[in-house]
């Protein structure tokens, strides 16, 4: 028997916001990362301290996927640490190069507080971007 409180739907009245739910997914996925990433380690450890002098065809497969792995993660992380920084230096640059051109058009009426709002939306939005 269902009760009136598993009929009723929820409603959420304000729209969804897109950086809060990419946060909370990556929020997600680092939990799941932090929670493996241990039980990972260990296992590998493990079987690296229980190896033979001489590893098996088995272990030296193991092996050279371990830094193999660890070449592809470094590689990915410099990659995209290059691609945010360089999104975030043609946000600046664009900015400043807007900035330059309301000045000299007139539009000097922009409140600072208004121009540092801007610039960080254009930032935030070069920076979700490249998820």
């Amino acid at each position: 028997m269902r009760n009136a409180r598993q009929d009723k739907k929820v409603v959420h009245d304000k729209p969804s916001n897109p950086w809060m739910e990419q946060q909370v997914e990556l929020t997600r996925e680092s939990a799941a990362l932090a929670w493996g990433t241990p039980q990972v380690v260990a296992y590998r450890v493990a079987r690296m301290a229980l190896v033979d002098p001489v590893p098996s065809g088995r272990d030296q497969r193991e092996f050279m996927r371990m830094g193999s792995e660890k070449l592809e993660a470094f590689q990915a992380a410099w990659i995209t640490a290059f691609s945010r920084g360089m999104a975030w230096q043609q946000v600046v640059a664009m900015d400043w190069a807007n900035l330059g051109w309301q000045l000299g058009c007139g539009a000097g009426w922009l409140s600072p507080r208004a121009m540092q709002e801007m610039a960080l939306d254009n930032v935030m939005t070069a920076f979700t971007s490249t998820l």
